[in-house]
């Protein structure tokens, strides 16, 4: 074959290449370009068929974020959903990954009868929909008195996302050289002080990942509140936003001033961590 038809089929495939990629990033980025666009667009231009606003305005957040209720159509109130939403997700990161690092390091470096299983169930928790265990986990927790309540919904998030974050840390601790440890016991540690003094401290890319996929889920998680609170001061921000819905009644710029709210946290979080973020999930799943 001609050097000429080479190049030709070297120029095919990158622009061929290029077109498969723009039109991959076009279906990704469309829907959050609208959802912006929208929620910066006056009410008069809501439902007028173009894409770019021709004139911009934060009316749709300063209503959501006004001091009220989320059943005020200019003053919801969000600020007290986002604090709720934070405390919870918070917590349930620092006390998830809290449990989850020691869990997998036990998987990872020691040896016990049963380790296999454990870690079978882990994996096929995780796998478990969550839709399945609404109605047990409400009898459960009603009749445990735990309704409405902060630390309710802390148990629920940590029994689900506790399973996932120890897969992904075992196989980030199972890439660490034992000698490590090993080393500083030699030197006097103990197993708890080798952990602390030379495991987490090069485990933080996987640590990270951890928390920022449990924050991330009780964030964005609707099924649990739904199920567990019927007082309306402690909605977190999706339940709230989903009731900005009104069976026909829809304020759409609110609706989606308030998903953009609702994502701006982990998409800061997410810009932050990313170098540690990529080095975690590739640890994990590179050696695992």
């Amino acid at each position: 074959m001609s050097r000429f038809g080479l190049n030709t089929r070297k120029r095919f495939r990158k622009a061929l290449l290029y077109l498969i990629s723009a039109l991959v990033l076009t279906e990704t980025l469309f829907p959050v370009v609208w959802t912006v666009f929208t929620a910066i667009r006056p009410e008069k231009e809501l439902y007028k068929r173009i894409l770019v606003p021709r004139r911009l305005t934060l009316e749709h957040f300063l209503c959501i974020f006004r001091p009220g209720t989320f059943h005020q159509v200019e003053s919801r109130g969000f600020g007290r959903y986002m604090l709720n939403s934070f405390i919870v997700a918070s917590s349930v990161a620092f006390i998830g990954v809290l449990l989850s690092t020691f869990a997998a390091y036990s998987i990872a470096r020691m040896k016990y009868r049963g380790k296999n299983v454990i870690s079978v169930i882990l994996l096929f928790a995780y796998l478990f929909p969550g839709v399945v265990l609404m109605a047990p986990i409400y009898l459960m927790f009603s009749t445990l008195n735990l309704l409405n309540t902060y630390h309710g919904l802390i148990i629920v998030h940590l029994a689900v996302n506790i399973p996932f974050a120890t897969w992904i840390l075992s196989g980030y601790f199972q890439g660490i050289p034992p000698e490590l440890e090993e080393a500083a016991m030699v030197d006097g540690c103990s197993r708890l002080g080798a952990i602390f003094r030379m495991i987490l401290p090069v485990s933080i890319p996987g640590i990270i990942t951890a928390a920022i996929y449990i924050f991330t889920r009780s964030w964005d998680d609707l099924i649990f509140p739904m199920i567990l609170f019927t007082e309306e001061d402690l909605y977190t921000l999706p339940l709230v936003s989903l009731n900005l819905i009104y069976g026909e009644y829809i304020k759409w710029g609110q609706l989606m001033a308030a998903a953009v709210t609702s994502a701006a946290v982990p998409a800061i979080l997410y810009m932050y961590v990313q170098k540690y973020l990529v080095r975690g999930l590739t640890a994990g799943a590179v050696k695992g």
